[in-house]
């Protein structure tokens, strides 16, 4: 797959504050395009797990965004719905055992942590507990940011 990713940077006006920035600094607004890549070759395949790491503002999720309008059958983690009036293990299409199962891969699989709520967990918890959902959903891709 052939990956571009693009901005253009919008026009800025010039303002005391931005003028004490660029005189201070010795920088000007930025103008044209900021390019994370351009015709990049991503070999992905089915059963590929692949991680964009870099620092922040590096284009790491505009590259996954690239990535993902190109594929069939997603899943974002962040838009997964949290069943929040039932016991995590509950929240499954599947049997106990495989709840159980999915829950434990994705870092969850304490007994006291499987009969919580959604909303008794950590943000991190709950976003493992995301993945986890998301894999029992079996779809072809699942997209994390």
């Amino acid at each position: 797959m052939k990956i571009s990713v693009a901005y253009d940077f919008l026009p800025k006006q010039k303002t005391v504050n931005s003028s004490v920035i660029k005189d201070h600094f010795g920088v000007g607004f930025e103008t044209g395009q900021h390019v994370i890549a351009e015709n990049l070759d991503l070999p992905v395949e089915d059963g590929d797990v692949v991680c964009f790491t870099g620092s922040s503002g590096s284009g790491k999720s505009s590259l996954m965004k690239a990535v993902e309008k190109q594929l069939t059958s997603t899943v974002r983690i962040e838009e997964i719905d949290l069943p929040e009036n039932e016991i995590l293990v509950d929240g499954f299409n599947c049997s106990v055992e495989e709840a159980m199962n999915f829950l434990t891969v994705c870092g969850l699989g304490e007994a006291r942590l499987m009969l919580r709520r959604p909303s008794e967990l950590s943000d991190g918890q709950r976003y493992r507990y995301r993945l986890a959902l998301g894999l029992s959903n079996k779809t072809d891709w699942i997209v994390a940011d």
